[in-house]
């Protein structure tokens, strides 16, 4: 009985030690890359507002099986992304899974000159839960990889067509 009783405390210490330490990590994560391209920022916000031609650059996008579109969505089996047009300096774009949670991107683009800054960066907001918090450690490496991959074959294909 008394090794039950111990191993009941230890639990409970142990959880209550790993959510006092998940307090320490922040509840809001954005993960964000950028790219400069040499089109012009109509040329880039043109292609970036056409969710169709996604598929062509955008690494998630490619992943997915069977897409289906709509005028400014794509659907698969987990997953929807609906593209929000705000302006010609950035488009919002949110990510919702079947599973109800839900994440925001935004591209912003800038221009230098004669080369567009396109920056994207996607928004994560946590509850307090140990496991969500402590998952947010990993996203940038996830993540981060895909996001490059995807701006850089953005890249080749506005400077191929321009």
């Amino acid at each position: 009985m008394k090794i039950l009783k111990l191993i009941i405390i230890s639990a409970v210490v142990l959880f209550l030690l790993v959510t006092a330490i998940s307090f320490l990590l922040p509840s809001k994560v954005r993960i964000s890359r950028a790219v400069n391209i040499s089109v012009p920022v109509a040329s880039v916000y043109k292609r970036l507002e056409e969710i169709k031609d996604w598929g062509l650059w955008n690494e998630y996008i490619k992943a997915l099986p069977e897409k289906r579109f709509s005028r400014n969505s794509i659907s698969s089996g987990h997953l929807t992304v609906y593209i929000i047009k705000s302006d010609t300096g950035s488009i919002k774009s949110v990510w919702r899974r079947n599973n109800g949670t839900m994440f925001t991107g935004m591209f912003h683009l800038i221009p230098a000159g004669s080369v567009t800054v396109v920056q994207w960066y996607f928004d994560f907001t946590f509850k307090w839960y140990p496991w969500e918090k402590f998952s947010s450690i990993i996203y940038d490496k996830q993540l981060g990889p895909q996001m490059e991959q995807s701006l850089l074959n953005l890249k080749r294909l506005l400077e191929k067509a321009e």
